[in-house]
């Protein structure tokens, strides 16, 4: 489970909200759907992430909750990238080095987008 802020039209991470560590990479947000083999969990289609995308329609800046399967690929650290997993990464062109597999949207808060 983790906490992070979401921004844009596009579902992904934008800043993790936890303490910062020596290692960072690129996190993408899937649903168990787009998975194989499949995880052993559903999508849970609450209000809350009825909510959650709600909001990121309107153009909110967006903080939640997941929950759901963390698998990492590789990290960066030191400005080198370290393999820790058996996939080449994640997305269209493996350019995420981790992926959630999300289970659930909790703790659902939006804000109006700040002004550039």
């Amino acid at each position: 489970m983790v906490h992070a802020a979401s921004m844009g039209k596009d579902f992904w991470i934008e800043d993790f909200t936890n303490k910062a560590c020596s290692s960072w990479t690129s996190v993408i947000v899937v649903y168990p759907g787009q998975v194989k083999p499949s995880p052993g969990f559903d999508l849970i289609r609450d209000d809350a992430f009825a909510k959650f995308f709600g909001d990121i329609r309107k153009g909110m800046s967006v903080e939640a909750t997941y929950e759901g399967r963390f698998d990492v690929s590789y990290v960066w650290r030191d400005h080198k990238r370290v393999v820790v997993g058996t996939e080449k990464g994640y997305g269209k062109k493996g350019e995420y080095g981790a992926r959630i597999v999300l289970h659930s949207i909790s703790e659902v808060i939006a804000r109006p987008m700040p002004h550039k």
